[in-house]
């Protein structure tokens, strides 16, 4: 099993799990309709997840500096 096969299994697998945790809960809550409670919490996640994902994307330095750069940059401040 490659990497992304492993990575879509486990978010499968948390997606169920918190499908479970939000479909205990309105059971013992004792709502009248548990069903739109977990489309509810489920959408609510699924837009947590993407401004999560959003915000890491965005703190990414737009260049890093290779070795050859830095040492180039050494160089320099010998002379």
């Amino acid at each position: 099993m490659n990497k992304k096969t492993a990575k879509v299994m486990a978010a499968f697998i948390i997606g169920q799990f918190v499908q479970v945790i939000c479909h205990i809960l309105s059971k013992v809550s004792y709502m009248n309709k548990p069903v739109l409670f977990c489309i509810a919490a489920g959408f609510l996640i699924v837009i947590a997840v993407v401004a999560g994902i959003t915000l890491a994307d965005s703190e990414k330095p737009a260049h890093q500096k290779t070795y050859a750069e830095w040492a180039a940059q050494e160089d320099l401040h010998e002379d």
